[in-house]
């Protein structure tokens, strides 16, 4: 009888063990159910915000590169301004030469700055053809300009 006990009373505490494993499961489900609905409002909301910095660039497309609302051209002589120097690809060096290149970039190339923002808020490839024709010219101009202010291993990723 006291073997049946036993067994009964271990039953009991392997049942009320799996119960407690069981609670905590269902638990940190209902945590992680919660993380993912915040990270898809964060997407979703996130995806907005693209659309909405598209329709600012294309509402800004006023002319040609460089042409500003009052329809004076914009461009600053980039002889007075030199060249940055070329990033060589070294981590150590990239956040001064990502500085200075975007003041460059600004500058130089009026109207650069809302299609780097847009480049720089997202892992996703924007393809030229994606672009109106103002802001196709510009990211095409911004390559070339790389692909010279590049050099070493920085150059293999513009290609």
């Amino acid at each position: 009888m006291s073997l049946l006990y036993s067994r009964i009373a271990r039953s009991v505490a392997a049942m009320s063990t799996m119960e407690d494993q069981l609670q905590m499961i269902l638990r940190r489900q209902s945590e992680l159910e919660q993380a993912l609905l915040g990270e898809q409002a964060a997407r979703v909301n996130a995806q907005g915000e693209v659309e909405a910095l598209k329709v600012s660039v294309a509402s800004t497309a006023n002319g040609p590169p460089g042409r500003r609302e009052d329809g004076q051209m914009g461009f600053v002589d980039t002889k007075l301004l030199g060249k940055p120097d070329k990033f060589d690809g070294k981590d150590t060096s990239w956040k001064d030469w990502r500085f200075v290149v975007r003041a460059y970039f600004l500058a130089a190339m009026p109207g650069i700055d809302l299609l780097l923002d847009l480049a720089e808020g997202t892992d996703q490839e924007i393809e030229n053809i994606l672009l109106d024709q103002r802001d196709a010219i510009i990211s095409r101009q911004l390559y070339y300009v790389l692909v010279m202010l590049t050099k070493d291993r920085a150059t293999r990723f513009s290609r």
